[in-house]
């Protein structure tokens, strides 16, 4: 019953969502922080972001529970890119800062308090990014990873989760400990879209079989690298990659999609 539940509470949100991101790729227009009815979709205005009339939409968005503050990458003018920290009550902005160069995949850690992104290059780096500055410090060289996607973090164990393509590439699992720096890789399949549960420490995903060309939602093992169907074969047209949330409270999982 509750695979149910994590399905149609998903499925519900998204179809509007979808909408209001491909809204906002089409032309410069002012970007608002909205509260999302979970139920039925409909939203609310928060506030209106100044500054703000593009954002970098897939993976450059990450939330802080704790303190309540919303991070994005947005512009005036496509020229100039700034690291916004917003706070997600009022819509206020607190830090305006130069984006860092060659960084995507924001994700924010509640219990280390740090934003963490990944830096490209000829080699990939795990970094943390001081909000208040955009400075960038490097926590590890990530040897093996060539591509690296949907990042998710474990707060109980400081690990930073990814899908990602390795050097020979072939898609892997790493799993990062920020503290000490050691990365764990293990074989891993197209799952996109991963969300950590932090209260009952289960990893999600979205799985895409490539045979049928069809989404699961499936649970992973964390400590293998293999995945069972929860929902089995989910009613879309396809997702929108690096737009996707997980409630730990309701075990809710919430992505955007086409129906």
């Amino acid at each position: 019953m509750q695979s149910d539940s994590i399905r149609q509470k998903a499925l519900k949100i998204v179809t509007l969502a979808t909408l209001l991101l491909l809204q906002q790729k089409l032309f410069s227009q002012t970007e608002y922080l909205v509260k999302v009815n979970a139920e039925n979709g409909a939203y609310i205005k928060i506030d209106s972001i100044p500054g703000v009339m593009w954002i970098t939409l897939s993976n450059y968005t990450t939330i802080d529970e704790s303190k309540n503050r919303f991070f994005l990458n947005g512009s005036s003018d496509l020229s100039n890119w700034y690291l916004f920290t917003v706070d997600a009550l009022s819509g206020k902005t607190i830090y305006k800062v130069p984006f860092p160069d060659n960084v995507f995949e924001l994700q924010y850690g509640s219990s280390t308090n740090t934003l963490y992104g990944i830096k490209g290059g000829s080699i990939f780096n795990l970094i943390k990014i001081d909000e208040a500055t955009g400075m960038i410090s490097v926590i590890t060289p990530l040897q093996d990873v060539s591509t690296a996607y949907s990042l998710t973090f474990d707060n109980n164990n400081h690990r930073l989760i990814f899908n990602g393509v390795n050097n020979e590439g072939i898609f892997s699992l790493f799993i990062v400990d920020v503290i000490s720096g050691i990365t764990t890789e293990l074989p891993f399949a197209n799952i996109q879209e991963l969300q950590y549960d932090n209260v009952s420490n289960k990893l999600y995903g979205i799985y895409l079989d490539n045979l049928t060309e069809k989404d699961e939602l499936v649970s992973v093992d964390i400590s293998t690298g293999s995945f069972i169907p929860i929902t089995g074969v989910l009613s879309i047209t396809g997702i929108y990659p690096g737009n996707s949330t997980f409630d730990n409270k309701d075990h809710t999982f919430f992505f955007c999609c086409g129906r």
